[in-house]
């Protein structure tokens, strides 16, 4: 089992503490960050992607520090921001061809990775049009493609299902489940709903804290909300943190 563990990771940026001390760990399986918009779940994806340095703490993997492993992490690690940014001009396939180079995949691999990863994120017609011209909900479906590619062992997702319809939303759901089976796998989101039968880790995160952390199971007995009209359990437990849903 593959394991990615913050040790007391700070990030300030000025005046503004984004993240405050954040130690945790992350093993493989479905991790769910669940906080509002602000809450720090961002900078702790891009810190744990080494997208940005921590202003003091550590990440490691199996043990091993981030920073130090270098190509070897960045091999293993698949990262969908939060906003998709891919070439315009490329056709999917075309993306696809591009973002496999970049992960060492060879051309052979490549090409048969692009029709199974278009027909898996339900893009198999668009593999010829440009990236362009896709709507929201389609770029993001590219955008998971690309991540997933070359099957890494640790997948992360900055709010994927933004622009998703209802189908692509469970799609996307049975395409975590299969993910994480061998992955350590973290979500990043504010929408309850996405996480509730899903995670298997639950972090409730707020100004750069940890309020909570365990799985949605262990987070109703400890609270034992009660549900009331159509508000789940964990719904009424988010509300208690932070006065939300979404």
């Amino acid at each position: 089992m593959n394991e990615l563990t913050l040790q007391n990771v700070t990030k300030k940026y000025r005046q503004k503490t984004a993240l405050d001390g954040v130690s945790l760990s992350f093993k493989t399986g479905i991790n769910a960050l669940l906080g509002p918009n602000g809450s720090g779940k961002t900078t702790m994806m891009n810190i744990i992607a080494d997208l940005i340095s921590a202003t003091s703490g550590s990440v490691l993997w199996n043990g091993a520090s981030v920073s130090k492993l270098g190509e070897k992490y960045r091999e293993i690690l698949g990262f969908m921001p939060q906003n998709v940014s891919l070439y315009k001009r490329f056709s999917a396939a075309e993306n696809l061809r591009y973002f496999g180079t970049l992960k060492g995949l060879n051309a052979s691999k490549t090409e048969l990775e692009i029709p199974r990863l278009l027909e898996k994120v339900n893009l198999a017609d668009c593999a010829d049009k440009k990236f362009g011209s896709f709507s929201g909900g389609m770029k993001q479906r590219l955008g998971i493609a690309v991540t997933i590619m070359n099957d890494p062992k640790l997948v992360i997702f900055d709010e994927p299902t933004a622009g998703l319809d209802p189908k692509e939303r469970m799609r996307f759901r049975d395409i975590l489940r299969e993910l994480s089976e061998s992955a350590v796998v973290i979500l990043s989101t504010h929408i309850v709903s996405d996480v509730e039968a899903l995670a298997d880790n639950i972090i409730l995160l707020k100004n750069g804290k940890i309020c909570e952390n365990g799985s949605a199971d262990e987070l109703r007995e400890k609270y034992a909300p009660e549900a009331s009209g159509d508000k789940s359990a964990l719904e009424m437990l988010y509300m208690n943190f932070f006065g939300e849903t979404e």
